[in-house]
């Protein structure tokens, strides 16, 4: 017999048809606290423009999303998975810069009743990498974020042309402007 709380949204997905609070204790809260529903909490910082920051603490995936005061979450050490920030430019277009593969920088600890500021989010460093093999040059561009972050980038959600290389000798006798392919 199938459970009456539970409502099939698709063929793989149930959702509870009451849900009343849930609650995720973390460890680093004390037994008198959980007792009480208080779980210690300090304050996280998202820069301005970013959007969306992907968190986990043990396991656990949490999402923060802008706000206009600092989010709380549960004391512990806490790692970035991805960040997201977006802006609208002057014709329209909807720029995404999403951040991931943080790797050990993007580790951070929340204390209780002290805020963090996450050092994310704008600025981009753009890498052009050369070397030569035989006679060929071969060219590597990058973009890298603040904490050596991989970024990606998409406008109106599609990922906009590759960059272009221009080349010039030193009197500008000499120019070239080469297309970057995605691959």
């Amino acid at each position: 017999m199938m459970n009456p709380n539970l409502t099939r949204t698709s063929s793989s997905k149930w959702i509870f048809k009451q849900i009343v609070l849930v609650l995720t204790c973390f460890s680093g809260a004390t037994s008198n606290s959980v007792a009480r529903n208080v779980l210690p909490v300090g304050a996280v910082e998202i820069p301005d423009g970013v959007t969306m920051v992907v968190v986990n603490k043990n396991g656990e995936q949490i999402t923060v999303t802008s706000a206009l005061e600092a989010s709380r979450l549960a004391v512990g050490e806490y790692r970035i998975e991805s960040w997201t920030l977006e802006r609208k430019d002057e014709d329209g277009n909807i720029w995404q810069l999403k951040g991931s593969e943080l790797g050990s920088k993007g580790i951070f600890d929340v204390v209780e009743g002290k805020k963090v500021e996450l050092s994310i989010g704008a600025s981009v460093v753009s890498n052009l990498a050369a070397h030569k093999y035989d006679s060929t040059y071969y060219l590597r561009h990058s973009l890298r974020g603040r904490l050596s972050e991989t970024i990606e980038i998409t406008r109106n959600g599609n990922r906009p042309e590759a960059p272009k290389l221009q080349i010039s000798n030193a009197d500008d006798s000499y120019q070239e402007t080469l297309n970057f392919e995605y691959g």
